[in-house]
């Protein structure tokens, strides 16, 4: 999905945009991932991270594909729960990937290496 929406994303450095003790968000072109330490047992709270989105975008959450959108300065607030992780990308982005209910799908041709089975999404 990302290497083929966005031309830079394999050469786009993954960096942090938020740590603190328990959570760490990092941004890899229009990717932006959170995780937590906090564990299965951890409590539920929100994260406000600076994402560097358009203010006003729609972004997806790629592992439950809830919705959010950012703030006036491109904010977005991250429910996190049960140290599960969080993927966010631009919902317009998903159009033709097949996910999370977007329109369509992209060739999916198989690539082999070792024992490994990867797939490759091509726009």
């Amino acid at each position: 999905l990302a290497s083929g929406d966005d031309a830079t994303y394999l050469t786009y450095m993954n960096y942090p945009l938020y740590t603190d003790t328990t959570t760490i968000a990092m941004r890899k072109g229009k990717m932006v991932t959170v995780l937590s330490n906090k564990g299965a047992d951890g409590a539920a709270y929100s994260q406000a991270i600076a994402a560097g989105y358009a203010g006003g975008a729609a972004l997806t959450e790629l592992l439950t594909c809830e919705t959010l959108t950012a703030d006036g300065s491109g904010g977005i607030v991250v429910p996190m729960a049960s140290g599960e992780p969080r993927v966010y990308y631009p919902t317009a982005a998903l159009a033709g990937s097949g996910l999370c209910g977007a329109s369509g799908k992209r060739s999916a041709p198989v690539v082999r290496r070792a024992k490994y089975v990867m797939r490759r999404f091509v726009a």
